[in-house]
């Protein structure tokens, strides 16, 4: 009796020193609400990503009062606070964020090669292992989580074309993810955010990335995030799962509860994340090499 007295003890005083940030955050130029924008604790595993109103709540515990609190969207200029001056400046009171759209002083012109290759790299595994993604652990919170896979490339400077992944089972009736590619220095690369919606039944995903001019110069990784998950209303919500096709052997499998996360890698198993790539061919010199100096 007194270890469970204790127990309850220890477990009330947790959440006695927890704080919910909650708030909105919008685009100041337009004043629209931001969706998909994440919100969480640099380095301590710790975020969430606002709803489609822009609506976010994030309970932090008192010991991280002297850490950084982030907000990030592809696009935008980030905006840090210490953890204890956000609870200073907003109280108890519904936050109320704006993001400033990231300015870039020059149109940049990408001239690609008239000499070039053309190759698949990463992971084409479209079978078994599936490799579960959503729904396997029902007490974990999705959104906002991460899964990659580390493509080698071994130093040679590339476009990325497209992006392709098949799905193994969805028992959902549609999940929105969206597109992070990472540098080496886990820095996301991306300028402009890339969202893809699978519907049921869906089995092959192939996205054009042509468009962005994504320019990779050493090995990166393929990621996506869970964002939205629109259930049936059939059957039990506890029971449904989302898989990628996976296998046994490739390149390493990646994950992580957020973007302020830790990657963890994973060796049993490889997701079958591959992307199309063009890059110099080695006949025509180093010219290639230096447009991207």
């Amino acid at each position: 009796m007194k270890t469970l007295i204790l127990s309850v003890l220890i477990y009330l005083s947790f959440y006695a020193s927890a704080t919910e940030f909650s708030g909105q955050i919008f685009d100041s130029k337009s004043q629209k609400p931001m969706a998909y924008v994440n919100v969480g604790i640099i380095g301590k595993g710790i975020g969430t990503v606002s709803d489609e109103e822009g609506n976010f709540s994030l309970s932090i515990d008192d010991k991280y009062t002297n850490d950084t609190l982030k907000i990030t969207s592809i696009g935008y200029l980030p905006i840090k606070y210490n953890v204890r001056d956000a609870m200073a400046i907003y109280g108890n009171s519904p936050a109320k964020i704006y993001l400033e759209e990231s300015s870039y002083a020059l149109t940049e012109v990408i001239v690609r090669p008239i000499k070039y290759t053309t190759k698949v790299v990463g992971n084409t595994n479209s079978g078994s292992p599936c490799v579960y993604f959503i729904g396997r652990d029902t007490a974990v919170k999705y959104d906002g989580c991460e899964i990659g896979t580390f493509i080698h490339l071994k130093n040679k400077p590339a476009f990325i074309d497209k992006i392709n992944f098949s799905i193994c089972s969805n028992d959902f009736d549609s999940i929105t993810l969206r597109l992070n590619i990472y540098s080496k220095n886990n820095e996301n690369i991306l300028k402009h955010p890339i969202y893809v919606t699978i519907k049921k039944g869906q089995k092959e995903v192939t996205i054009n990335t042509k468009p962005y001019n994504i320019k990779v110069e050493d090995d990166f990784i393929i990621a996506f995030e869970a964002l939205q998950i629109l259930q049936s209303k059939k059957g039990k919500a506890s029971a449904k799962k989302f898989s990628f096709s996976g296998g046994f052997s490739g390149s390493h499998m990646m994950t992580r509860m957020n973007i302020y996360d830790k990657w963890a890698r994973t060796k049993a198993v490889v997701i079958g994340f591959n992307a199309t790539i063009t890059y110099q061919d080695t006949e025509k010199g180093n010219w290639f090499q230096r447009l991207f100096k």
